[in-house]
């Protein structure tokens, strides 16, 4: 990327470099999980299981250092496509096949339908994603009921807030970014809205998840993906799953189980 080291700034990858390996796996974790979650490191161990290299894509600032006045959203697949590339230029003979969870899911989708939209080869497989919010203002209007909000949403944006004050030194050279308005965040679409929006040229998180949101773009997929969502997941609410827009692309298919695994 330029003047960064990739393998620091962008996808610190695990390569498990086993001599007969069939495919590659790409991991793209969830909002603010990195390589260290544990449900990341059992898709690392059940790669590894079946003979696979497993590599996990960090988000910006996530985990080490921010070197570039950068962070990462869903709507942003930039650094999806760099370290695609990456890979595949690391195992130009093996397929690559690329699991997303939660906001990994909304990224690898868009990343998907981006290629497919500009026929452009995603140089994936196939894609595999688990608990997409596909609708993301939906996503957020369920997240800030009540319950959902005091077990889920505050925390998140707990995290989001503080890892950006890490980075405080060098997020402060971004224009019209300012931290403080941090101290009032109390839910993630705040956070979308006072740092998120700002730091992608949004107006508004609602903007943004206009921008971010895959739902209306399962048309333009013209690479394998399975999905995997739950009737009760709170992060995708079963009505604004687009099942039919799966059920008109041969490329996509999205199983919805009835409890979520959570």
């Amino acid at each position: 990327m330029n003047d960064e080291d990739l393998s620091e700034e962008v996808a610190k990858t695990a390569l498990l470099n086993l001599p007969a390996a069939e495919a590659v796996v790409l991991i793209l974790p969830g909002l603010t999980g990195d390589s260290t979650q544990n449900y990341v490191r059992g898709l690392v161990q059940a790669s590894d299981s079946l003979g696979l290299i497993a590599v996990v894509m960090n988000y910006r600032g996530v985990s080490g250092s921010l070197k570039t006045p950068r962070s990462y959203c869903g709507a942003d697949t930039s650094d999806v496509a760099e370290v695609v590339n990456h890979v595949k230029d690391l195992y130009p003979n093996l397929p690559l096949i690329a699991v997303g969870v939660s906001l990994g899911g909304i990224l690898l989708t868009n990343y998907l339908a981006k290629c497919g939209k500009e026929n452009a080869d995603s140089r994936v497989l196939g894609g595999f994603t688990v608990s997409t919010p596909w609708n993301i203002a939906a996503s957020c209007k369920v997240l800030e009921e009540p319950l959902n909000y005091y077990i889920f949403n505050r925390h998140l944006a707990q995290n989001l807030c503080a890892a950006a004050n890490r980075h405080s030194e060098m997020l402060s050279k971004v224009p019209g970014l300012d931290l403080e308005q941090l101290k009032n965040v109390r839910t993630i679409k705040d956070f979308d809205h006072n740092f998120t929006a700002k730091m992608f040229g949004y107006e508004s998180a609602d903007d943004y998840y206009k921008s971010a949101t895959p739902h209306d773009k399962v048309h333009q997929i013209k690479t394998r993906l399975l999905a995997i969502n739950a009737a009760d997941d709170m992060f995708s609410p079963y009505d604004a799953i687009p099942k039919e827009a799966a059920k008109e692309n041969p490329n996509v298919c999205i199983m919805v189980r009835e409890v979520f695994w959570c």
